[in-house]
């Protein structure tokens, strides 16, 4: 596996679940081909592997078009891939841990996600919830917004604050 994404142009490993001392989970995703979104699901307990693909466009010819990955206190996974001041794309997956069964691509909130580049999830502490950090703009007058994940209504908030501009 090492050798096929050492030859990858785009990929990004995210994210470690610890739900329990018994559970330990990494997800891995990255772009297959320019049709293909692979994501990857190794539980290093039982030493299992899975892995689903997204099938889609994809540009690989940018390196802004990273992928991030989250999860929210529920276990559902988010998934946010492609941008460079482009309209947002996230997926979420419709059952907790799991990779195999997605939602189509949806917006967040609808609020500053046309441009959206630099997408990085914030992983939940405690009391917070899942966050993503992006900017929405160009490069010259790029803003950067926080949303937050209420995992009781299924939606995203808009942070009422700027965090940069």
């Amino acid at each position: 596996m090492y050798h096929l994404i050492s030859k990858l142009k785009c990929f990004k490993i995210s994210l470690k679940f610890s739900h329990s001392h018994l559970e330990i989970i990494l997800i891995l995703a990255f772009y297959l081909n320019r049709n293909t979104l692979r994501i990857i699901k190794r539980d290093l307990v039982n030493d299992t592997i899975e892995n689903f693909d997204l099938d889609g466009e994809y540009n690989l010819s940018d390196a802004h078009n990273s992928i991030s990955i989250g999860y929210d206190r529920n276990k559902r996974i988010h998934l946010s891939y492609d941008h460079h001041s482009s309209k947002l794309r996230y997926r979420r997956s419709l059952k907790p841990k799991s990779i195999d069964d997605w939602t189509s691509e949806i917006p967040m909130t609808f609020s500053n996600e046309i441009k959206v580049t630099y997408p990085s999830f914030i992983l939940p502490k405690s009391n917070a919830p899942l966050m993503m950090l992006y900017r929405d703009g160009s490069w010259k007058s790029g803003t950067a917004f926080l949303k937050w994940y209420d995992e009781h209504l299924q939606k995203w908030v808009d942070c009422p604050n700027v965090i940069l501009s």
